[in-house]
């Protein structure tokens, strides 16, 4: 309960304390007595001490539970963020890793299977990143996020696996830009790389 509720409530108490002492003193029904009835007004100032007592404890607990569950949120809001910054921080590393030709050559490409539509090492650089989504998922729909935020997860989730799947299937790409198409496939990498990157450092400073 807010301040201003209790204050108009001992405001009105007040007031009904002052008209009970009024109307008792110059009682209608009794012109014979003007002695004040304090028993009468005992009791009711009893009653109204106990509810105004009611109504403080009240709402110290409110606040105190407000504050609690102020901070949950606060430290749900704090997880999900170091979450979410250890997925882009993957996902920047292995981009980092991938854009490194010869490094990209040398260990990555001879393990790959292209014959299979889901080889095993390609699946793993694109899901990898993303183990802790469930958490993610979760803290998201406690409410303690806004939608831009899981919109921004799950945009970057798609730009990088798309980019993990053009990059491993067209490794060569940059020594065989012979025809117009080639070239116009190379640019498209270096710019979904360009685009990618630019996004997880943005989400990285935030």
């Amino acid at each position: 309960m807010e301040k201003s509720s209790i204050l108009k409530y001992v405001l009105v108490s007040c007031i009904i304390i002052v008209i009970y002492l009024v109307i008792d003193f110059f009682n209608v029904f009794n012109f014979i007595t003007k002695e004040l009835n304090l028993d009468s007004f005992a009791i009711l100032v009893n009653a109204i001490v106990v509810v105004f007592v009611f109504l403080i404890t009240y709402s110290l607990v409110n606040k105190k539970t407000f504050e609690l569950e102020q901070e949950k949120n606060n430290n749900k809001l704090n997880l999900l963020n170091i979450l979410l910054k250890e997925i882009y921080r993957d996902c920047e590393d292995n981009l980092d890793i991938l854009n490194n030709d010869e490094f990209l050559k040398l260990y990555i490409i001879p393990k790959v299977d292209f014959n299979k539509s889901s080889d095993k090492i390609t699946e793993n650089l694109k899901v990898l990143p993303f183990q802790n989504e469930k958490y993610i998922i979760e803290l998201f729909s406690s409410g303690i996020a806004t939608n831009n935020i899981i919109n921004e997860y799950f945009e970057i989730k798609k730009l990088y696996q798309k980019y993990i799947n053009m990059k491993i299937t067209f490794f060569d790409i940059n020594e065989n830009r012979d025809t117009n198409e080639h070239e116009e496939l190379y640019n498209l990498l270096n710019t979904d790389r360009d685009n990618l990157q630019n996004k997880l450092k943005n989400l990285l400073k935030q």
